[in-house]
């Protein structure tokens, strides 16, 4: 397998965007940039892969918006996400959320029909692999707090105020 990257400064720290012939395999954001191709190294051990800025520049062109100033959607092919058949559905079901808006870990849990899977729903998300795009920072604990993120506690509340969102400050539950 053949992936293209790029690693680009953001105003949320370093950013890696990834592709394959078949669309994103990997969004993730990190405080140094070594770290994010030895994440992408671990995620694709038997990928080659290869910085092309070139081969990304339209992608990157439509994610960098997503990030620093949402205003719309961002709608790009993915390949699919490595992951069991429920953390797929999670990831589905987050592209689902429109932008601005947020759900708790419980109430996606119950459009899954696992009404009880919130802490399952909390861990696909967790292990989303294309941050922002599938858009996990909009999930939120039943007491409206930020509950979790793998990117960062600080990523998750930029976002969310990019995208007019104030939750609340406290972080106590995860449902």
């Amino acid at each position: 397998m053949k992936i293209d990257y790029v690693i680009q400064e953001t105003s949320l720290g370093w950013m890696l965007l990834a592709q394959t012939e078949k669309g994103i395999c990997a969004l993730n954001l990190a405080d140094m940039p070594d770290d994010l191709l030895a994440q992408l190294q671990a995620e694709y051990p038997q990928a080659q892969c290869h910085e092309n800025p070139q081969a990304l520049a339209g992608s990157l062109e439509q994610v960098l918006p997503c990030i620093e100033a949402p205003t719309h959607e961002c709608h790009l092919a993915f390949d699919t996400p490595k992951g069991t058949e429920f953390q797929r559905a999670v990831w589905r079901e987050l592209c689902n959320i429109p932008l601005g808006q947020t759900i708790s870990y419980k109430e996606l849990a119950e459009r899954l029909g696992k009404p009880k899977g919130f802490r399952a729903v909390a861990s696909a998300c967790g292990k989303n692999p294309v941050a922002v795009l599938i858009p996990c920072h909009r999930v939120l604990g039943s007491n409206g707090g930020l509950g979790g993120y793998s990117l960062g506690l600080e990523r998750k509340k930029a976002l969310l105020a990019r995208e007019g969102v104030k939750p609340f400050a406290h972080n106590d539950l995860l449902s």
